[in-house]
Order: structure tokens, then sequence, then C-alpha cells
């Protein structure tokens, strides 16, 4: 089962599918990046645009995107605000688990 669902990236008017996975997660949190510090940040209205700009960097090249930080970065800081908040919302939602399925049980706890 998949912690997390599928998501939808709109890029410079192509929309790339993403697979988050926890291996990915990792990945970006190897950097010194906290999806949790990210989260609290955007939520007071202090992002950190260079923390973002490497999550988004890092999931759209997972849904086979050809792009840089740098641009990212660039588009977080110069584009249209409704876009660029769409594209932040994106980069911190990839990586909330997705709801069970309720017609499935639980899995059953090791004991």
């Amino acid at each position: 089962m998949a912690v997390f669902r599928d998501i939808t990236i709109t890029w410079r008017g192509t929309d790339y599918t993403v697979t988050p996975t926890l291996r990915l997660m990792r990945q970006i949190e190897s950097t010194g990046i906290s999806f949790t510090s990210v989260a609290a940040r955007v939520s007071s209205g202090e992002p950190q645009i260079s923390f973002v700009a490497k999550i988004l960097e890092k999931l759209l090249q997972s849904g086979g995107a050809k792009v840089t930080e740098d641009e990212v970065f660039e588009e977080l800081w110069n584009g249209d605000p409704e876009a660029v908040q769409h594209l932040v919302t994106a980069s911190l939602l990839a990586f909330s688990p997705g709801e069970r399925d309720p017609k499935k049980p639980a899995p059953h706890a090791a004991s």
C-alpha cells in the first residue's frame, strides 16, 4: 500500500503526475530540509522559498520534468501569485499521507 497519493503539478503549461514516496522524502530531508518546519513557516506567511524550491525541484524531476532548483526558485519569486500559491501548496500536500480506503480493513497490529 502506498502511503502517499499521486498528485499533478502543472509546471510551465505541462502537467506532471508525481508519486511521492518515503524514499523521495528522505532524499529531500537529507539536504537539511524539515517538512514540518517548511509547513509551519508557510502557514505563518514566512515561507523559506529556497526550501520550497528544492522540494518542488525534486517532485517535478520525479515526475519527469527537466527542471533545476534555480528555475523553480525564479518561478516562485517572479511568478503569478496564484500559480505560486498552488505550487507551494502542492509541495507540502504531496507528502501528506493519503486517506485510507474505508472499504478495506486496517492492518492488524503485530503482537
